[in-house]
């Protein structure tokens, strides 16, 4: 998940959750990256959650998303799309730049070497991995799939499903209560959407959801480390389509640890138990034992954290509409009671998820070692390297 032309106030697009068992950095769909931690959800019953709906037209209505800007205060001329396979990558910890791309069946279909470093914490690739935003110590760039520079000096934001469009709130300034929400595309493209409200001390709304092909966007509004409110905007016209108040709410998923880029499924939980619900009605559609802390994109896939045995973490991935159990790990860290900690990112429009892990969390990032994995449903889980550079992927 960026959030204005500064990155702030989530900082990096390869967010950081932290509750009081896990640290998950995220790409997209974590809430936490908003602006501070959301604590977990301990709910309990099944339920509907209240949407307030505004208007009664299609969320397709009048979508046309190449208006000139109106008012926009950040324009990015992107480059025109690259075509090509779906694909993530990693790089060594021993060598930042030394890319290895990957296919979505564990294959390595190119090396290549970075036009910079792509260290831990501050990278964000686009849903089919053709477009890499990367922090460095002297500024942001934007990289094609094999680490060549398109652009210096790009604010980003959140990536829309296409690839080709981002989506951010800027707060109008640093006082204000008051936020916009623009769509960013190529030339004359970025344009503004709709005014925001959810500023303030310890407030900050940010997009979790960027969907220019269903032509929607979903924001949260978090509060001390919680969400307060989900709200569903058609990107044409600005129109609110549904909000969730958590307050008034009586579904478990109210406050969601992770909402699936498809829009379809919100889950949340302890570290003992947990649910999954339908995000358009809050209704509970199924169970599972731990934290939610990311889902694929489809939203059938789960990482989530347990305790146990007590007073120790594992990391396990669940197929929740099953039960099965797809892959699980426990580091002697771990069994030592310290936080396990997790990069993700998803493969568009499916359940897989490529996923580093660090097996001595609460190290020194700069000289630690990460297991790269790729999990699949109805595939045995592929252990792809045991030296990927942490928090980049």
């Amino acid at each position: 998940m960026g959030l204005s032309a500064s990155r702030e106030p989530n900082g990096f697009p390869s967010e950081w959750r932290s509750t009081g068992a896990t640290h998950v950095m995220r790409r997209r769909v974590i809430l936490l990256g908003i602006a501070v931690a959301l604590v977990s959800v301990n709910g309990c019953g099944s339920g509907t959650s209240p949407r307030t709906t505004t208007g009664g037209s299609s969320e397709r209505a009048g979508h046309t998303l190449n208006s000139s800007p109106s008012g926009a205060t950040s324009e990015s001329n992107l480059p025109a799309p690259i075509a090509g396979p779906s694909t993530f990558f990693s790089v060594p910890t021993t060598s930042l730049s030394e890319m290895s791309v990957y296919s979505w069946d564990g294959v390595v279909i190119d090396r290549s070497t970075a036009a910079v470093p792509l260290e831990c914490c501050a990278v964000d690739q686009s849903p089919d991995g053709s477009r890499i935003w990367a922090a460095t110590s002297t500024g942001t760039v934007l990289l094609d799939r094999l680490g060549s520079l398109l652009q210096a000096n790009f604010a980003g934001g959140t990536w829309s499903d296409d690839d080709v469009h981002l989506c951010e709130v800027q707060q109008d300034a640093p006082a204000s209560r008051q936020g916009t929400l623009y769509v960013l595309g190529p030339g004359t493209e970025s344009r503004r959407v709709v005014a925001v409200t959810g500023f303030g001390p310890h407030e900050a709304t940010g997009v979790v959801i960027c969907d220019t092909s269903d032509n929607f966007a979903l924001l949260a509004t978090s509060f001390m480390g919680g969400i307060e409110t989900l709200t569903k905007v058609r990107l044409s016209d600005g129109a609110t389509l549904w909000t969730q108040t958590a307050s008034s709410s009586s579904s478990p998923c109210a406050a969601p640890n992770v909402i699936s880029p498809d829009g379809v499924f919100e889950a949340t939980g302890s570290m003992t138990s947990g649910y999954v619900c339908d995000l358009a009605t809050g209704a509970v559609v199924g169970h599972i034992q731990g934290e939610p802390v990311t889902i694929s994109w489809a939203g059938h896939t789960i990482i989530q954290v347990l305790s146990s045995p007590p007073n120790s973490f594992s990391l396990e991935a669940v197929d929740w509409q099953t039960g099965a159990v797809l892959w699980r790990t426990q580091f002697a860290a771990e069994q030592a009671g310290l936080v396990p900690e997790v990069q993700v990112q998803d493969e568009p429009n499916g359940d897989a998820i490529a996923l580093t892990t660090d097996p001595n969390p609460g190290a020194d990032m700069s000289n630690d070692r990460a297991e790269l994995w790729l999990i699949r449903p109805g595939y045995p889980d592929l252990e792809l390297s045991d030296q990927a550079e942490p928090g980049v992927l």
